[in-house]
């Protein structure tokens, strides 16, 4: 059994489909098979260990983080397997992606054993240690990112829409892990004691306004700040475009396929254009919450200002895509 990709190359079925991903990278395979291990015995943990770290269950941080890198691994995955133009340098970019991420997962891990958080950690020399090797190591990585977000925006898609989608979720991705580096400075409570030349075991912070994250309510498992402004939410949302931009592209391409009454679907040129709504809701609906976050609202908590903003996107992209929908016969 065969199927065909939406570039034109026949593909085989599942089985010979995962042979194919092996012989394109099997770090990337490793990776993703490796945090889906991570995840159950995160799992394991936030059932049988009851300790915290900074308010939150000690297993929380490596669950959401292995969900997360299997989602993200396997897309990315998907995502390089379109660049035909430079396979090699595609290769490179999920080789050091894979082992990098990796290395940061046991990490992780490493620190919820101990019991001592991990980001911002300078409390002791090797946690230290610990979080300056992370931050180099994320650093590396999205140099690397950005090197296959270049390869897949060069590359030519025979189906338009999918490429868009493909290469605006890439993007996306690429803004969602910048917004990142927003949480590794000082924040505004930490910032005038480090001037006057204070020690602060804790350099940065998910949260804006607090000291130290994990010192107000929290959302379960997530662990989102409750009474203020989470920089994690914009960053969370942000990163997740590399899925949802493409599965516009899906929807698109859905409804250009011709209907059981031979009438046309959506052209080309109407598909590309139901992609970039989608991609520019995404991008808003990002940019709301990096917004609200710095402003030290909380996500569950919206101001006025946050709603009118969050109704007005709403209502544009509705629009904007009813336009391009229900235009779609004038093509016909």
């Amino acid at each position: 059994m065969v199927v065909t990709n939406p570039v034109g190359h026949v593909r085989p079925a599942l089985p010979a489909a995962i042979r194919q991903a092996w012989q394109f990278s099997p770090m990337l395979i490793l990776f993703v098979g490796a945090n889906v291990g991570f995840f159950a015995v995160s799992f394991a943990g936030l059932l049988t260990d009851p300790r915290l770290i900074l308010g939150a269950p000690a297993w929380a941080k490596t669950l959401k983080f292995s969900m997360s890198f299997v989602i993200y691994g396997a897309t990315l995955l998907w995502m390089l397997g379109y660049v035909k133009t430079r396979p090699r340098a595609a290769r490179i970019v999920a080789f050091a992606t894979g082992a990098i991420l990796l290395a940061e997962m046991v990490l992780l891990a490493l620190q919820a054993a101990r019991g001592h958080a991990i980001h911002f950690n300078q409390s002791t020399l090797f946690d230290t240690l610990v979080w300056r090797l992370m931050s180099i190591g994320i650093s590396i990585f999205y140099l690397f990112d950005i090197i296959g977000g270049v390869l897949i925006a060069r590359e030519t898609f025979v189906n338009p829409a999918l490429g868009l989608g493909i290469k605006l979720g890439i993007t996306m991705a690429l803004i969602g892990f910048g917004l990142g580096f927003l949480m590794v400075v000082p924040n505004a409570a930490q910032l005038p004691i480090l001037m006057r030349g204070g020690h602060l075991d804790y350099i940065g912070a998910h949260t804006v306004g607090a000291l130290v994250d994990g010192q107000t309510g929290m959302i379960p498992i997530l662990g989102w700040n409750m009474d203020g402004g989470d920089l994690r939410i914009p960053h969370f949302i942000g990163i997740h475009g590399a899925q949802f931009i493409p599965l516009v592209a899906g929807i698109a391409m859905l409804l250009g396929a011709r209907g059981v009454d031979g009438k046309r679907g959506l052209s080309v040129t109407r598909q590309r254009a139901l992609v970039v709504v989608g991609a520019a809701f995404y991008f808003g609906l990002t940019m709301l919450v990096l917004w609200q976050a710095l402003r030290n609202e909380s996500i569950v908590s919206p101001s006025a200002a946050t709603l009118a903003v969050l109704a007005a996107l709403g209502l544009v992209t509705l629009a904007s895509a009813t336009v391009v929908i229900l235009f779609r016969r004038s093509h016909a």
